[in-house]
């Protein structure tokens, strides 16, 4: 967006709906952007110092930038799927794991020099 003129753009149409997309080059800040042309949104943003913004994040201030949840079905920033925990755990790993009874929220940090899964419930 910036000064809207993209790089690229393509038309995608999927059952029977059309949108398009662009990516493009922001004139103002030099970053990198990836827009639904169609309903004006933007989807993701690269800056020059390598930040990643996704959705309505345009000027991500973190490695990874994550916009507010919103209410309802579908809407949390980010989403862990159960699976299997780490046979050794690594320090800053998060995992989720749900045996369909209990599912519980593990992160792993070093506790006195000992890298210690914690369980958060």
């Amino acid at each position: 967006r910036g000064d809207g003129a993209y790089v690229f753009k393509f038309e995608s149409t999927f059952t029977g709906a059309t949108h398009i997309y662009g990516f493009a080059i922001d004139s103002t800040t030099a970053a990198w952007a990836w827009d639904d042309v169609t309903s004006g949104a933007r989807r993701l943003t690269i800056t020059t110092g390598g930040n990643v913004g996704l959705r309505s994040v345009s000027a991500p201030t973190a490695a990874l930038h994550l916009p507010a949840g919103v209410s309802g079905a579908s809407g949390a920033p980010l989403k862990l799927t159960s699976g299997v925990l780490l046979a050794t755990p690594e320090l800053g790993a998060l995992e989720y794991s749900d045996n369909g009874t209990t599912g519980h929220f593990y992160a792993t940090v070093n506790v006195c020099g000992v890298v210690t899964r914690v369980q958060l419930t």
